[in-house]
């Protein structure tokens, strides 16, 4: 069985989406484009993929045909945005508003990378340090000449952890196989399935924020942004609000069955569809959901640093017994 390819990292995505957008603003012709960047990205990933879209370029395929080729390679709003972009106009300033996209969530994950450094860094001294200090107790107690066996066991306590920690978190960089296994693993356990719910609310309002003001018509918009949302339910009831739409209702009218649409991005849609400003008020919710995210995400690394804490404690006391 073949593996799906590995997806872009974000990094990844902003190198592409900003390099295609000074491209794009300097003249550059997009085959010639690809290629530069199958040349010169930054790593093995993204030369590929440039690589492979370049091939499909170069065959007659747009860039929308050719990145739906190659779809495992890209996050599904991309996908959507670029195809939705060659039809009604404006691929330019999608790459531009992706690209601002990805760096805002950079900067937010720098951030957040800060913040996790204090229980990662207990959690090494955890699985490290505790196991040599302990490993030093029975050398003094047993004057320097300790059992082979206790001090074996007392060094895989702490290394095995560490070992397999390491070998996850290398297999998820690697590995798309790995990506799904984990979100499949933790998408349904709370507060996790809360912060990937409120991260998927933010993609669906920012996609439909984007289309709307490519003008594209807001049945079409709806359906293209439902398919972001991981609730099968609910998804299955914005297509149906997206074929009212479709119909000549109105957005108030469309979403008033739809059971589970979050409130506030109803307020959203109603605001903006009375004030003719539907594309910046869906993208103050996108905002709004990201940053409730962000805050989820804080507090689930402040309670690991905790965690943490109790964990050492539980080493060092335990290590008293042996």
């Amino acid at each position: 069985m073949r593996l799906p390819p590995a997806r872009l990292s974000n990094r990844d995505m902003l190198s592409f989406t900003g390099q295609l957008a000074r491209l794009y603003e300097g003249g550059v012709p997009l085959q010639r484009g690809l290629e530069l960047l199958a040349g010169c990205g930054h790593s093995r990933e993204l030369r590929r993929t440039a690589e492979l879209l370049a091939w499909h370029t170069a065959r007659g395929a747009s860039l929308g045909e050719a990145v739906k080729s190659e779809q495992g390679r890209f996050p599904d709003f991309f996908v959507t945005l670029v195809g939705v972009a060659e039809r009604w106009g404006g691929l330019d300033d999608v790459f531009q508003q992706v690209h601002a996209w990805y760096e805002e969530r950079r900067r937010i994950a720098l951030g957040l990378m800060r913040q996790f450094a204090y229980p990662l860094a207990v959690l090494v001294a955890a699985f490290i340090g505790v196991p040599l200090v302990r490993l030093f107790l029975l050398f003094t107690a047993l004057g320097n000449i300790p059992l082979f066996m206790p001090a074996l066991r007392i060094l895989l306590s702490g290394l095995t952890p560490l070992a397999l920690v390491v070998v996850c978190v290398l297999a998820y960089r690697r590995s798309r196989f790995a990506q799904m296994l984990l979100f499949t693993a933790v998408a349904h356990v709370w507060p996790f399935s809360r912060i990937f719910g409120r991260f998927a609310l933010s993609r669906f309002a920012w996609t439909l924020a984007m289309e709307s003001r490519m003008g594209v018509p807001a049945g079409h918009a709806l359906h293209h942004a439902a398919a972001l949302l991981p609730h099968g339910p609910l998804r299955a009831r914005l297509r149906k609000a997206a074929y009212l739409l479709n119909q000549g209702q109105g957005w108030s009218q469309a979403l008033g069955g739809v059971r589970g649409f979050p409130a506030p991005l109803r307020q959203a849609v109603d605001v903006g569809e009375e004030a003719g400003r539907m594309d910046e008020m869906l993208e103050g919710a996108a905002r709004d959901y990201f940053k409730k995210a962000v805050f989820l995400t804080n507090i689930v690394i402040t309670s690991a640093g905790a965690v943490a804490l109790l964990f050492i404690a539980y080493l060092v006391f335990g290590g008293m017994q042996c």
